[in-house]
């Protein structure tokens, strides 16, 4: 039979072994940053790949609310700009629910100067990501 410090020292460790794992399962650790990085950049991914109706998920859900799917598509696609890949190159978190993101995005834009043609060029993005419900998502600028 156990001693009652043996019991104490048992319960203890249940508790702790509890919380750890409570915290792991909250999205906790470097598995939390790597959800993220994937994320932003298969948001990218689409929208270089030119399919926005796959990166309108990656919006937050009150963006989703107002901008309705097809809008979204019609508005990405009607943009002087071609995205043709992004990075991921970092993230830093004020709180465990929101995140700037920096990627360095490749794009194509034609220039309206005359004899300029089309501007291959890429460019450092911050992003605002949050997470809802445990999944991150993109929050764009007002």
């Amino acid at each position: 039979m156990k001693s009652r410090y043996q019991l104490r020292q048992l319960a203890i460790a249940s508790l702790f072994a509890s919380l750890l794992l409570a915290g792991c399962a909250a999205g906790g650790g470097s598995k939390n940053s790597e959800s993220l990085a994937e994320r932003a950049q298969e948001r990218w991914d689409y929208l270089a790949a030119r399919e926005p109706e796959n990166a309108w998920f990656y919006l937050s859900r009150g963006t989703r609310e107002m901008t309705p799917q097809n809008q979204y598509i019609k508005e990405t696609l009607v943009k002087p700009v071609r995205w043709t890949g992004a990075r991921f190159l970092k993230q830093e978190c004020a709180t465990p629910q929101t995140c700037k993101v920096y990627m360095m995005v490749d794009y194509k834009i034609r220039s309206r100067l005359s004899g300029v043609g089309v501007i291959e060029t890429s460019q450092m993005v911050e992003e605002t990501w949050i997470k809802e419900s445990g999944t991150w998502y993109f929050l764009p600028p007002e």
